[in-house]
């Protein structure tokens, strides 16, 4: 280990070239693992330069580093594109652990997706069908996850403050349903993987935890003090109690065992954009990845991505198309959505399953429409203690959720 350290450094020091600003601007450890990169790559010569992303309210767990390294091997020009999350540090948040959060986005990319892929394969998936995946670098940690920059490659992301395109929603809720798919996918053909490498898994948050409580209802209040109706008011405040009582129930008891992103926003969704049409998207950030009831995932999208017009025009559609897609998809694999996912099953826990949409996004919304220049530090300072701004538009999208769900009858 010690002599391929020295190998790694000695082609830093001899064969390379770094920007002064790096010295500051990536660890030892992560100095290394690029290293190890720049070495299986097979660089003969190099240039490596870094730069610090700002945080714009779509990141809370990390600080975020882009590295390019251009140079040659022996078959000539090289350039690589690397993103990476590093750890943030600070004991800020009680309710969670940070490197348990670092560790389960490893073990997604490290193991999971990689079977995911394997699977898809193997059932001989179009490429243009199958649920799609990042680029992990083996030299990945606790520390930091180092992924292919996906910008370089012509993705980018949607404005997190307006609501997605019809479009956008298709696409990314198709991924979605794959993504659950699998699921039923790796239970059928791996089950004694499926029992002790899935199953187990819980989501990370310590809901009685004290903090959790109070952000839960810190967050809550901005949404309630900017509902229109006065009356609807009380009605949320007694919600709060509600809320906090039945959202670990809803993450801890499900009647459908899955594999959940546990994350699933559109700051979360890299899209490649053709002519103002998305026509390819990769699903990013495991950290909250867990074993649940996958309409969590499609209620906690639906009520962070979509305003109230967009619900009136197309909520059915997206309802309909997530279970068609699984269905589809499923085919490949000859397994009939029916006994992993049967249709009725789905419209009923459909139905039970809408009041997580207004309990989840009661508190988070203030969070994902907070502005980019406002947006929370969580390495500065405890979630819980945090003023939020929101975004001018805020409160429109979120009268438009308490209307739907006055006229869907929860409030």
């Amino acid at each position: 280990m010690e002599l391929e350290r020295k190998f790694c450094n000695n082609i830093l020091e001899d064969k390379g070239k770094i920007n002064k600003s790096d010295q500051n601007t990536i660890s030892l450890p992560l100095k290394e693992a690029l290293n190890s990169i720049i070495h299986k790559e097979k660089y003969t010569t190099y240039e490596l330069s870094t730069r610090n992303v700002a945080l714009d309210g779509g990141n809370f767990l990390a600080t975020l580093i882009t590295a390019d390294i251009k140079g040659k091997t022996k078959d000539g020009a090289k350039e690589i594109n690397i993103f990476i999350k590093n750890i943030i540090r600070g004991d800020f948040i009680s309710y969670l652990s940070i490197s348990d959060v670092y560790l389960r986005e490893l073990f997604a990319h490290n193991e999971l997706l990689k079977i995911y892929s394997k699977l898809q394969e193997e059932a001989a998936v179009p490429l243009e069908e199958r649920f799609n995946t990042v680029k992990c670098y083996e030299e990945s940690s606790s520390d930091f996850i180092i992924l292919d920059n996906l910008e370089n490659q012509g993705f980018t992301t949607v404005d997190r403050l307006e609501p997605v395109s019809l479009n956008f929603a298709e696409i990314s809720v198709k991924q979605l349903a794959k993504f659950h798919a699998l699921s039923f996918v790796l239970k059928k053909m791996m089950p004694e993987y499926f029992r002790e490498k899935v199953k187990p898994l819980k989501m990370v948050m310590n809901y009685d935890d004290k903090d959790w409580k109070m952000l839960v209802r810190n967050f809550s209040y901005v949404s309630i003090n900017n509902t229109e109706d006065d009356n609807i008011k009380k009605k949320l405040e007694d919600l709060i109690p509600i809320t906090l009582k039945k959202l670990p129930e809803y993450y801890l008891n499900t009647s459908v065992e899955c594999l959940c992103h546990g994350d699933y926003r559109s700051t979360n969704l890299m899209v490649k954009i053709n002519n103002g049409e998305v026509t390819k998207l990769i699903a990013i950030d495991y950290q909250f990845m867990y074993c649940g009831n996958p309409l969590n995932d499609l209620m906690f999208y639906i009520f962070t991505a979509t305003d109230q017009q967009f619900r009136e025009r197309h909520l059915e559609y997206i309802k309909n198309l997530y279970h068609d897609t699984m269905t589809t998809f499923l085919k490949y694999f000859d397994i009939d959505v029916e006994d992993y996912y049967p249709r009725r099953d789905y419209e009923r826990l459909y139905k039970e399953r809408l009041d997580f949409g207004l309990m989840s996004s009661i508190w988070v919304l203030p969070l994902t429409l907070a502005p980019g220049e406002d947006a929370p530090d969580f390495s500065k300072t405890a979630p819980c203690n945090i003023q939020l701004k929101v975004h001018s538009n805020f409160k429109s999208r979120w009268n438009g959720i308490v209307n739907d769900y006055t006229k869907w009858g929860y409030l």
